[in-house]
């Protein structure tokens, strides 16, 4: 995990179901007490979103549309920095 402490933002594209975004949620736990100092992004689907808005290791809930073009110019608009990818299901 070295090569992401240098990172200042790490944004996390979030499984699409919610039991497996729900298994998930170790690897904010994770992120968060090896690398205190980094913004840590959940990439979610907007039916998603809830679950996570209030965990204490994610900083910032961007509900996503990946389905459409107009959606993906979107997403990319509010994620600039490091991407580290979880399969969506």
């Amino acid at each position: 995990m070295n090569y992401l402490a240098d990172s200042r933002h790490i944004v996390v594209r979030c499984p699409n179901w919610v039991g497996d975004l729900i298994m998930a949620t170790p690897l904010f736990e994770c992120l968060r007490q090896n690398l205190p100092g980094v913004r840590i992004t959940a990439l979610t689907r907007a039916y998603n979103a809830k679950i996570i808005d209030d965990a204490p290791w994610v900083d910032a809930v961007v509900p996503c549309d990946d389905k459409s073009y107009a959606g993906i110019l979107e997403t990319s608009k509010a994620v600039k920095d490091c991407l580290l990818y979880t399969s969506p299901s």
